[in-house]
């Protein structure tokens, strides 16, 4: 019984100090998700959960437009597009009938935790091959 406590309490400290490790810089392109950094802040202990439910609808509204939109990786990280991103962005939405999990490619120059959009499309929902 000790050795099964042991062990499990070892596999716990690795999983935590794994999810403590830096990621890797992204590289264009990007896959992922599509949400907005609205919720992202709101939500984001969610995970890529987020992205996987995110909808229309939220994406959307005022706020969310307002705080313009960003990319979540299949690791959660968060790529915030810059203004044409955001405009490119609302009107691929427009014109897409989906309703949630909106799935995206993007390139551009990226900076930190930012990307400047040369080019984003919409992909098929299991493009991320979950």
């Amino acid at each position: 019984m000790r050795k099964l406590a042991l062990v499990l309490l070892l596999a716990s400290i690795a999983s935590a100090f794994a999810e403590d490790q830096p990621k890797p810089p992204l590289k264009s392109p990007v896959r992922g998700y599509l949400v907005d950094m609205f919720c992202v802040r709101q939500r984001k202990s969610e995970g890529i959960k987020l992205g996987q439910d995110h909808t229309k609808m939220c994406l959307h509204m005022p706020n969310c437009i307002k705080s313009g939109y960003a990319v979540m990786t299949l690791d959660n990280q968060v790529l915030k597009f810059d203004e044409k991103g955001t405009q490119k962005t609302i009107k691929l939405l427009d014109k897409n009938d989906q309703q949630q999990g909106f799935v995206v490619q993007v390139s551009g120059k990226i900076t930190g935790d930012e990307i400047q959009v040369s080019k984003i499309e919409f992909l098929k929902p299991d493009a991320l091959g979950q």
